[in-house]
C-alpha cells in the first residue's frame, strides 16, 4: 500500500488523492459549452493531484474546468461539463514535466517514498528544471504488511551427479575368532526330557577352545516331551457326588511310558449323572442329573432338600421350620406382625405371631381378615358389605336414618338408607346437611 504526503504553504497532510494548489504559469480555465482542450491562459490555477486515472471523480457541473494532474499517465486532464468527461489536456501548448527523487525513512516517510515534483516543461526540453517546478508530492510507502502463509513446498529436484569416491581407510586390527560348544544338558528346569546346551563365545585368549569365562550366551535344544493322559474311575465323593472318572495327565518325566502319581499335572473330572438324591453323597441333592452341594440358610431354594437344615420356608432356607405367623426372610424364623390368613384352610388370621381363630358376625375387628365373613364394618364383624347409609353395630347391616355425608367426596347425605345428592339454594330442606351450601334456613336451602 502506498501513502501520499503533499506539501503546501510549509504544511504536510495525507490522503488519497491531494489538492495541489500550484501557480502554474500559462495555466488556462475553461467553462461552459464547446470549451477547447486547450484552456485559456491565466495566471493561477487550482490543480489537483491524483495517483490514477480511476482515481478521478466524476466529471460533472460542480467539476466543470476542474484540472487534474494524474501521475500514472504524467499528464494534465481537465473536467468538460457539458459531456461529462475528463480530457487529456496540456497547457498553453506546454506537455507536463515531472521529477521523482527518493525519499529515505524518517520523520516524513516511516517507511520512505518519493518526492513527486511536476510543472509545465516551459522550455520544451523534454525534462523538468528545478525552476519549472510547480509543486512537489510526497508519495510515502505503507509499512509492510503481516507475513502471508507459507507457500506449498515446491517439487523435488533432480539428484546430483555422484561425487569422487573418497580414499580408503587404514586395515583395523584383526579380530578374534567365534567359538560354539555342544555339551548333554540332562532332565531338568532347562529341558524337561533333557537335550544339548549350545554356549558361543570370542576365543580372547587364541587357544581355539571356549573356556567358561568366554561364553557370552547360552542356548538349549531340548529333546521332545512325552505327555500321558490316565483315566479312572471316581468314586462318589467332592469331585464327583454320583461317581464318574478322574481324567489324569502329565509328563513322562522318566521315559517309562506311564503316568505316575508323582508325574500328574493336572486333573480333571467327568462326572455320572445322578436320577435321585440318594444317587449322590451326603451334603449334596441331585438337581437335572448333577448333583449340587446343599445350601446353607438365608439362600434361595425351591424344596427342603436343597437347605442344609432341611426347612425351605419361604423360598429361603431357614434354621428351623417356623410355623404359622412365622416367616424366613433372611434364614432365621420371625413372628408376623401383618394380619394375614393362617390355620387349615384359613380359618384363622395372623396376629403378633399367633394363628387366632375368625371371629363371628357382632365381634369387634379392626380388618375383614378378623371376620368369617370377611367384613369388618363400623369395627364390627358383619354378615355382608352393607353400603352407603347403612352400618353394622350388631353384625347385621341396618339402614341410618340420621343426616350424614355419604357419595363421593361428601357429595350426598344419608336418608332412611339412602345416599341422596345435596340440594342446591331454594330447595326445601330439614338440616343443613341436605344443602350443597351447608345452610337450611326456614325450611330452604340458603
Amino acid at each position: 500500500m502506498i501513502s501520499t504526503r503533499t506539501t503546501i504553504c510549509g504544511r504536510s497532510r495525507n490522503r488519497a488523492v491531494l489538492a495541489v494548489v500550484g501557480l502554474l504559469a500559462g495555466a488556462a480555465a475553461c467553462s461552459g459549452q464547446n470549451r477547447s482542450t486547450t484552456p485559456a491562459s491565466s495566471s493561477g490555477l487550482a490543480v489537483t493531484f491524483a495517483l490514477t486515472t480511476s482515481a478521478l471523480p466524476t466529471c460533472g457541473t460542480s467539476q466543470d474546468g476542474q484540472v487534474y494532474y494524474v501521475w500514472s499517465s504524467s499528464n494534465f486532464y481537465v473536467c468538460r461539463g457539458s459531456t461529462r468527461t475528463w480530457v487529456q489536456t496540456n497547457l498553453n501548448g506546454l506537455n507536463a514535466a515531472v521529477s521523482v527523487t527518493a525519499v529515505n525513512p524518517g520523520s516524513q516517510c516511516g517507511a520512505g517514498g518519493s518526492s513527486i515534483a511536476f510543472g509545465l516543461d516551459q522550455n520544451r526540453n523534454g525534462k523538468l528544471d528545478s525552476s519549472e517546478v510547480s509543486s512537489t508530492v510526497v508519495v510515502c510507502n505503507g509499512s509492510t504488511g503481516a507475513q502471508g502463509p507459507q507457500g506449498p513446498t515446491g517439487a523435488k529436484g533432480a539428484t546430483g551427479a555422484q561425487g569422487p569416491q573418497g580414499t580408503n581407510g587404514t586395515n583395523g586390527k584383526t579380530g578374534v575368532n567365534s567359538l560354539v560348544r555342544l555339551d548333554d544338558e540332562p532332565a531338568g528346569a532347562n529341558c524337561p526330557a533333557g537335550g544339548v546346551r549350545i554356549e558361543a563365545g570370542l576365543d580372547l585368549n587364541g587357544d581355539g577352545i571356549l573356556s567358561a569365562n568366554e561364553v557370552t550366551e547360552t542356548s538349549y535344544t531340548c529333546n521332545a516331551v512325552s505327555t500321558l493322559i490316565n483315566i479312572v474311575a471316581e468314586p462318589a465323593g467332592p469331585n464327583c457326588g454320583a461317581g464318574g472318572q478322574a481324567i489324569q495327565t502329565g509328563v513322562d518325566a522318566n521315559h517309562d511310558g506311564t503316568l505316575e502319581l508323582a508325574e500328574v499335572q493336572h486333573t480333571s473330572y467327568v462326572c455320572g449323572a445322578c436320577k435321585a438324591d440318594p444317587d449322590c453323597v451326603e451334603g449334596n441333592y441331585c438337581a437335572a442329573g448333577v448333583c449340587l452341594s446343599k445350601k446353607g440358610n438365608g439362600a434361595s431354594c425351591l424344596d427342603g432338600i436343597e437347605c442344609v437344615s432341611g426347612n425351605c420356608i419361604d423360598n429361603v432356607c431357614c434354621g428351623s421350620a417356623c410355623g404359622d405367623c412365622h416367616s424366613c426372610a433372611s434364614g432365621t424364623c420371625t413372628a408376623q406382625t401383618d394380619l394375614t390368613p393362617c390355620g387349615t384352610g384359613g380359618t384363622g388370621y395372623c396376629a403378633a405371631g399367633v394363628c387366632s381363630l375368625k371371629k363371628v358376625n357382632g365381634a369387634s375387628c379392626l380388618d375383614g381378615i378378623e371376620c368369617v365373613s370377611g367384613n369388618c364394618i363400623d369395627n364390627v364383624c358383619c354378615g355382608s358389605a352393607c353400603g352407603d347409609c347403612h352400618s353394622c353395630a350388631s353384625g347385621t347391616c341396618t339402614a341410618q336414618t340420621d343426616l350424614t355425608p355419604c357419595g363421593t367426596g361428601g357429595m350426598g347425605y344419608c336418608a332412611a338408607g339412602v345416599c341422596s345428592l345435596k340440594k342446591v339454594n331454594g330447595a326445601s330442606c330439614s338440616g343443613a346437611i341436605e344443602c350443597v351450601s351447608g345452610n337450611c334456613a326456614g325450611g330452604v336451602c340458603r
